[in-house]
């Protein structure tokens, strides 16, 4: 016995793209293909109905070996491939095919059209022919004979089984069942039908010779194998079991039926007609069995391709949210949604004073705006592995380790943090001159036990956590407007870091709105300790642990050498220390409590 592999060069390239907008399914012929948010002149693009794309973002070009050339054309947005691989703006790349990846909230498979040939048995020294070649009547079950030989079973079962596999799709795999009761088979002509809810029958595939003065199919006989969930054939011209409507033709029809057994969902059909070169007219019921085995592979075949439009819908929508590795473990297990209890760090983050630049704009150059701004936010949050859960609004909510186990989430978090900050410089240099004022980020973070699953509903999932440290993070989100701070972060997620450093600073302990325990919260500066920076925070630190132990006068003179030769240029955080040690000074009856209260969400 020998085994031979043979490759199909690349013919076209099937694309899809899947996004929450739209689903596309196109073949592509040899030459250059191009995707972006834009169309272009000439419809040479294909057209992604994502803000998060760029207006030119990946050309495709097949290179002499075979593989694909991939360039990212966009200037800021990055693209990462199923393996992990991030594929960074104006970089290039080389794959073989197929190539899975996303970009924005989209993803994008290519593969090639013409897969290549199964392998292919060889039983002593006669090949088989080529699967879909001239001569490949010459293996149909007519040619067997009523005794087929070992080697001839061998070789058609294996035909017909590669036949079912070779089908990548639902209407390929039924134009390739059509094609197999003729081909393989030896019928005239063969058809798959299938039935709808309400009874009707639809023909979804056919090939070969159609009857003449007749109708393609008996109803009575469709109906007749929906009842009974039998397969019927004639079996000699003069006596039949069913009287065919199609005058002078021997049928057969075999039930698909569901996995269980009780419901017919469809039948393959197929008809002889009569003619000098064939000796027997009738259907033997030797056709009749594997017309019925062709049958109970439509409906292996169909289990398979919804299991496939499953994972192809579960893997879309996890797309939206994750990166190809949590949208993976999501795929292996989507029972992840069903919610389980984890530690996780949230990320909190809105645009400040948002109304009052909103009042600034048109309502499409807002909208203008928070796509800008939401595509840079998630981009720093997807590059630091990071789950995007929901946009409210002018504010976005991230989460680490989860689904996923991520054993450096806190750090992940912080490093994501401080590169949205420093999106900053660039979104003000395209925006600051048209709403007339800076934009600023207020960042929260806080780790702590969530239970982490679809806070959705049945019909629209949306993977995220609920819990008290949820509402803790975007607390302190809001409380980064008293202090003056970019990113504050709570002591679980400072404790939670591991294996790196950070520029911190303690700014106080603070109870905030609607919680009923106090909590250290730090401002998250940089990963680098400016010397002047640090030694500014020793000394706020110093004062702060004054004013904690009631050492009031002392914490006011510390503090006051922070807003020496200032002008102006105050720290808000020293601001409100002193504000706060003078007025406690200033009345001493009043009973002194160093925690911060803050009333307000």
């Amino acid at each position: 016995m020998c085994i031979f592999q043979l490759h199909v060069g690349i013919i076209m390239i099937k694309v899809l793209v899947v996004n929450r907008k739209q689903r596309l399914e196109i073949e592509h012929p040899n030459g250059p293909l191009e995707f972006g948010r834009i169309p272009k002149e000439g419809g040479r693009q294909i057209v992604v109905d994502d803000i998060a794309v760029s207006r030119d973002q990946l050309l495709v070009e097949e290179l002499p070996s075979g593989r694909l050339s991939l360039q990212n054309l966009s200037g800021r947005v990055t693209i990462r491939f199923a393996d992990g691989m991030m594929f960074p703006p104006g970089g290039s790349s080389e794959r073989s095919l197929p190539v899975r990846l996303t970009v924005g909230d989209t993803l994008i498979e290519m593969d090639n059209v013409t897969a290549p040939e199964p392998i292919v048995l060889r039983l002593g020294v006669r090949p088989l022919q080529t699967m879909f070649g001239p001569a490949y009547r010459e293996q149909s079950l007519v040619s067997l004979g009523d005794e087929p030989t070992v080697e001839g079973m061998a070789q058609w079962l294996e035909r017909l089984v590669s036949v079912q596999l070779a089908a990548a799709g639902a209407s390929d795999f039924y134009e390739a069942t059509a094609r197999a009761v003729v081909e393989q088979i030896g019928l005239d002509y063969g058809t798959v039908l299938l039935r709808d809810s309400d009874g009707t029958w639809r023909m979804v595939a056919k090939h070969g010779q159609k009857p003449v003065g007749a109708a393609e199919v008996s109803r009575t006989i469709l109906e007749r194998v929906a009842s009974e969930k039998c397969t019927f054939y004639q079996v000699l011209p003069e006596t039949t079991v069913i009287r065919s409507q199609i005058a002078g033709s021997a049928v057969v029809a075999a039930p698909v039926m569901t996995p269980d057994g009780q419901t017919v969902l469809g039948v393959v059909y197929g008809v002889r007609i009569p003619s000098l070169e064939l000796k027997r007219s009738a259907i033997r019921p030797l056709e009749a069995q594997f017309v019925q085995v062709l049958a109970s592979a439509v409906c292996s075949g169909l289990a398979r391709i919804r299991r496939e439009e499953e994972a192809a819908h579960h893997r879309q929508q996890f797309q939206h949210f994750f990166s190809p590795e949590l949208a993976a473990a999501l795929e292996r297990n989507p029972r992840l949604l069903e919610g389980e209890r984890r530690i996780v760090t949230i990320l909190f983050c809105d645009i400040r004073n948002f109304s009052r630049i909103s009042e600034q704009l048109t309502p499409e150059d807002t909208c203008e705006l928070i796509r800008d701004v939401m595509e840079r936010l998630t981009e720093r949050i997807r590059l630091y592995q990071g789950v995007v859960v929901d946009y409210i609004g002018d504010a976005i909510l991230a989460i680490w380790n989860a689904p996923a186990d991520q054993p450096d989430h806190a750090n992940l978090a912080c490093e994501a943090a401080l590169a949205m900050i420093e999106e900053l410089p660039d979104l003000n240099a395209s925006w600051s001159a048209r709403i007339g004022q800076r934009i600023d980020f207020g960042i929260g973070l806080n780790t702590g036990p969530a239970l982490v699953g679809n806070t959705g509903s049945h019909s629209r999932s949306k993977y995220g956590p609920l819990g008290h440290e949820v509402n803790l993070a975007s607390r302190l989100e809001g409380a980064t407007k008293q202090f003056g701070v970019p990113i504050m972060l709570s002591k679980a997620t400072l404790d939670a870091i591991r294996d790196a450093t950070f520029a911190t600073r303690r700014l106080c302990q603070l109870q905030v709105a609607g919680m009923r325990e106090a909590v250290e919260v730090y401002e998250l500066h940089s990963k680098s300790f400016d010397p002047v920076w640090v030694e500014r925070r020793d000394t706020y630190e110093r004062g702060l642990s004054q004013f904690e132990d009631g050492d009031l006068a002392h914490a006011c003179q510390t503090l006051h050498s922070l807003m020496e030769g200032r002008r102006g240029e105050y720290d808000r955080a020293t601001l409100h220390l002193v504000s706060r040690a003078v007025d406690f000074l200033k009345d001493p009856d009043k009973p002194f409590d160093p925690i911060l209260k803050l009333d307000t969400k």
